[in-house]
């Protein structure tokens, strides 16, 4: 009924002497296409200060992957990695968008010396994460033969306990509050993007209880329903059951997509994908560029099409777009998604003019503030994101709207160029920390899915929330698996998690 799975995270490497001549000249020609792009930036593309950025760009990360893999083995899911790419494509987009116009995504004038500021401050920002990564790659690491033989025996001891129990609190909780959870799984009866969005955020900015209720009541059951059906998809044998896991996957993914909801979508992807990739086989280089360009184009169209959650009208809205203007929907300079760095770029250049100073700590303090919820703490802070739209944006966020915080806002309004350092190194390492824990506990069910859970926040949603937002997330993500992890602790005391007659009684 339950198969057996093998964690190929603790056993031993195999090594294909033909792949090891194949990638042995790597660093070589790593380095031949950045003397190939700088000659091409030097005497045939335009823009030579943003190609010359890109270029130290990848020069520093190269440097980084040389070292990186001394430390930690290479992995495509590891939040570095991700973190690497989606700071790049965010300030890169920003910058080109702002060289090829002048002016700032929302037509805010810019000037010369505020762009080369933020060059600057995205380039010492990847050195700061990249450090704190390294630092945090410096977590003792528990040896594999260690790791092997705990994944031997919580196999035979705990899936099959983990399965059952999560099982039936997604059906408890789904029943319960199932006024909340059905509209999420309901095809046939969603509202449009447009149509929610700002009645969300009012309602969340108006209502000191909104948050606690969307995590306990929506997020809490979702997340066990999602978990339960990436284990009934990937672990039950049973064609019945694995059908009955998609179907109720499937149901989620087109729910949310008509709705316009691609945070959600994205995130409810993760969970199988991560299970996969660490607890069946190891997803390759070439399966994360396919998956990462197919889910880029994804989020770009549907920001074109979510005013809208009719399909024909969705699809007809597609085919009219790229009729009008081709693929430009997916470039970099017209992401409305990338251009979030455009918003470092005002804050420096309204530092320069007076409208705003460093507040040297202050929004640091203000920030660790607006993690209590709000139904304890109604007078709290604004969040940084909000200060920046109230500042620079009046009466944008009385009507529900939102600009977004580049990731590197926090530390630059805090201390400037040294900020942003100092906030990227703690990041780095706190999130490499984070993964080398993870890591440690993957022959666990409950691990995978709550690191599945967290990879969102950290790093897909942090470039664009901030890093104190992004470590909020985190936390509230990972509540459904603290509750989880308690709950079976409870039902098992001494910490194990089952024996294995009642794995035995599963299977039969």
């Amino acid at each position: 009924m339950v198969r057996r799975l093998t964690n190929p995270w603790t056993s031993a490497p195999r090594v294909n002497p033909a792949k090891a001549i194949t990638y042995a000249p790597a660093p070589i020609l790593y380095l031949l296409g950045l003397l190939g792009a700088s000659y091409f930036a030097t005497f045939h593309g335009e823009n030579p200060r943003l190609w010359l950025f890109a270029i130290s760009y990848w020069a520093i990360v190269g440097v980084f992957l040389c070292c990186y893999r001394r430390l930690q083995p290479f992995d495509v899911l590891s939040p570095v990695i991700g973190l690497i790419v989606l700071l790049f494509l965010y300030s890169f987009a920003s910058a080109l968008y702002i060289e090829q116009f002048g002016v700032l995504y929302l037509g805010d004038s810019v000037n010369d010396t505020a762009l080369r500021v933020y060059y600057v401050c995205c380039l010492v920002g990847l050195v700061g994460l990249l450090t704190g990564a390294m630092l945090g790659s410096r977590v003792p690491r528990t040896p594999r033969h260690l790791l092997r033989e705990r994944s031997l025996a919580l196999h035979q001891s705990a899936d099959g306990f983990f399965t059952r129990r999560l099982i039936f609190w997604s059906v408890a909780l789904g029943v319960v509050f199932s006024i909340y959870v059905i509209p999420q799984f309901d095809v046939f009866h969603v509202a449009a993007y447009s149509e929610r969005a700002f009645a969300l955020r009012l309602e969340r900015a108006e209502s000191s209880s909104s948050g606690l209720r969307n995590v306990f009541f929506t997020k809490l059951p979702a997340t066990y329903i999602l978990c339960s059906a990436t284990l009934l998809m990937l672990v039950f044998r049973q064609r019945s059951l694995r059908l009955l896991g998609l179907g109720i996957f499937l149901t989620y993914i087109i729910a949310n997509t008509l709705a316009g909801w691609r945070g959600a979508v994205v995130a409810a992807l993760l969970i199988p994908l991560f299970y996969y990739h660490y607890r069946i086989k190891p997803l390759g280089v070439r399966a994360a560029l396919v998956g990462g360009l197919v889910i880029y184009v994804f989020v770009n169209a549907l920001s074109v099409v979510r005013v809208s959650s009719n399909p024909i009208e969705m699809i007809q809205l597609m085919r009219d777009n790229i009729g009008s203007n081709g693929l430009k929907f997916a470039s970099l300079s017209s992401s409305g998604e990338l251009m979030v760095g455009n918003n470092l770029v005002r804050l420096i250049s309204g530092i320069q003019s007076g409208e705003t100073e460093f507040t040297h700590g202050r929004s640091v303090l203000d920030g660790v503030l607006v993690l209590v919820p709000r139904a304890l703490y109604p007078n709290r802070p604004l969040a940084l994101s909000e200060e920046f739209v109230e500042v620079f944006y009046p009466g944008v966020l009385e009507s529900g709207g939102g600009r977004g915080l580049f990731i590197l806002q926090d530390g630059y309004w805090a201390f400037g160029v040294f900020g942003v350092f100092v906030s990227m190194v703690l990041y780095g390492w706190l999130v490499q920390a984070i993964y080398v824990r993870f890591m440690r506990g993957l022959s666990s069910d409950l691990a995978v899915l709550c690191y599945s859970a967290v990879y969102g926040a950290l790093v897909l949603a942090a470039v664009r929330t901030g890093v104190i937002s992004s470590l909020k997330g985190a936390f509230v993500d990972s509540i459904p698996f603290i509750i989880l992890w308690i709950l079976l602790k409870i039902k098992a005391p001494g910490g194990e998690l089952a024996s294995s007659q009642s794995l035995a009684r599963l299977r039969a």
